[in-house]
């Protein structure tokens, strides 16, 4: 449920690697995870060749997303609410700086 999950940046991209390599369901079960774009299926969000989740009370929130192509997860984690910190905003201008050193 929400709130319920405690886990660490690290936590979350040992998640996502072995969700993508197939340590957590299979490799054809995560292709079928993802294979409609833009839509919310077994658990996580897939857009623009990125997967994602967020979450968020009233004391924390977090954003965790892993781009297919490059292998790149950005996770941040705040323990404020999302009035006073977006997580998905602070992911996206990471990513835009990490586009720039390419």
């Amino acid at each position: 449920g929400c709130g319920d999950l405690n886990a660490s940046a690290e936590d979350l991209l040992k998640w996502n690697q072995a969700l993508v390599k197939g340590k957590v369901i299979s490799k054809k079960q995560f292709k079928q995870m993802i294979e409609t774009e833009g839509s919310y299926g077994f658990g996580i969000y897939h857009k623009d060749n990125m997967i994602f989740h967020g979450g968020t009370t009233n004391v924390f929130n977090a954003y965790n997303c892993y781009y297919l192509d490059s292998g790149l997860s950005i996770i941040v984690l705040s323990n404020t609410s999302i009035t006073q910190t977006n997580t998905a905003g602070i992911a996206g201008k990471i990513y835009k700086l990490y586009e720039n050193l390419l």
